[in-house]
């Protein structure tokens, strides 16, 4: 991870980005399906990369259906 180009969110922030809740990204978080990082003990800030985020929509992606 090169800290000079990564981009760092809250989880405020990371909600605000992705259109939900910070209710929804905790459930995410707690459910394994958005990665985070915390800085500090138990407790810690919990903090979001821009990759973090880009992997989760491309989780959620849905493949087109052809018409």
């Amino acid at each position: 991870m090169n800290g000079e180009n990564t981009t760092y969110f809250s989880v405020r922030q990371a909600a605000e980005q992705l259109g939900l809740s910070e209710i929804t990204i905790r459930r995410c978080m707690e459910r394994g399906e958005i990665a985070f990082l915390r800085l500090g003990a138990r407790r810690g800030k919990i903090i979001f990369t821009d990759q973090h985020l880009a992997d989760y929509l491309r989780r959620r992606e849905v493949p087109a259906i052809a018409a």
